[in-house]
């Protein structure tokens, strides 16, 4: 079965949960992190078959609600910047598996716009609306 990372700053929002349920009726095991740190501790100590990131851009020092909790955003990171930092070899610990793995990029907004920036940096744009592609995505390329 294989195994996903999931990074998304708001996993609980709908199109992320309709994402979540096709991958795992897929038969793909997915770990899902919310945090910066849940992230480098996950890809640090893990070895994931793919890595999904949201494009996600959060201004520290903002406020915002997850499970009926607060929560105050003291770091400020985009899905951009992992994708570097995992082709980078930054995460000495398993660097060359992060060189290799697919790694998904995928937003709510429409940023395909930035799909070239993706693909330079080694991510691959995949459209938010059409979670099947991406499972058969996954599927495809952790078993080839």
């Amino acid at each position: 079965m294989p195994r996903v990372l999931f990074f998304d700053d708001y996993p609980k929002a709908s199109e992320n949960e309709a994402l979540l349920d096709q991958l795992r009726w897929s038969g793909i095991q997915v770990a899902t992190v919310i945090t910066i740190s849940e992230f480098e501790q996950a890809v640090r100590q893990t070895d994931y078959d793919a890595i999904i990131l949201d494009v996600m851009v959060r201004i520290a020092g903002i406020l915002y609600r997850y499970d009926n909790q607060s929560v105050v955003v003291s770091e400020e990171e985009t899905g951009i910047e992992f994708l570097r930092r995992l082709r980078g070899g930054y995460y000495k610990e398993r660097a060359k598996r992060h060189v290799e793995i697919p790694i998904f990029m995928r937003t709510a907004n429409n940023a395909r716009h930035m799909q070239a920036l993706y693909q330079r940096e080694g991510g691959q744009y995949v459209d938010p609306a059409d979670n099947r592609k991406l499972a058969r995505m996954i599927l495809e390329q952790v078993t080839s």
